[in-house]
């Protein structure tokens, strides 16, 4: 609502690109994902209806660190919940969504990035079952936010992206 109301309202001036991207929080493991995702890829349609001369691009949720190891095994054998991989389930299925469901424009892929090694292998934690991207251990010091190996990594997924975009414009 807050993006629609600075564009709509001209605070930002005018815009060749405007991307709208969650933060790893607005997605929890009780999340409605196919809902969130269908409202949210509808608000970048009806703002690109509004504003023409502006290219919408779209970005996937951020993913955190989901620790492995012999303990979380066991903990999760045993049947207690594992939170981190559980939002991130949540999360990847709003991505998964976004992925098949936007053909406008590029997408800043920015869960694809932070699951990315620098080999190009990609991180994934599995749990009962399901996959879901995972943040690389490298790319982080607290399990939620990018250092700055993870940070420069991600910067040039997504300046790519930006300038794909942008090109359209």
């Amino acid at each position: 609502d807050d993006f629609r109301r600075r564009l709509d309202g001209g605070t930002l001036g005018r815009l060749d690109v405007a991307v709208l991207k969650y933060c790893y929080v607005d997605v929890q493991e009780a999340a409605d994902a196919a809902a969130l995702c269908d409202a949210y890829i509808a608000t970048l349609e009806d703002l690109a209806g509004r504003h023409a001369g502006t290219v919408f691009v779209p970005a996937t949720v951020p993913v955190t660190h989901a620790e492995g190891g012999l303990g979380v095994t066991v903990r999760e054998l045993l049947g207690r919940p594992n939170h981190v991989k559980l939002r991130n389930l949540a999360r990847q299925a709003f991505n998964d969504r976004l992925r098949q469901r936007w053909t406008a424009t590029p997408i800043v892929d920015v869960a694809a990035a932070e699951s990315t090694r620098p080999d190009g292998r990609r991180e994934v934690a599995t749990y009962r079952g399901r996959s879901a991207e995972n943040l690389v251990a490298a790319y982080t010091d607290d399990g939620r936010h990018l250092n700055g190996t993870g940070r420069r990594h991600v910067a040039a997924a997504v300046l790519q992206t930006l300038a794909a975009a942008a090109a359209r414009t």
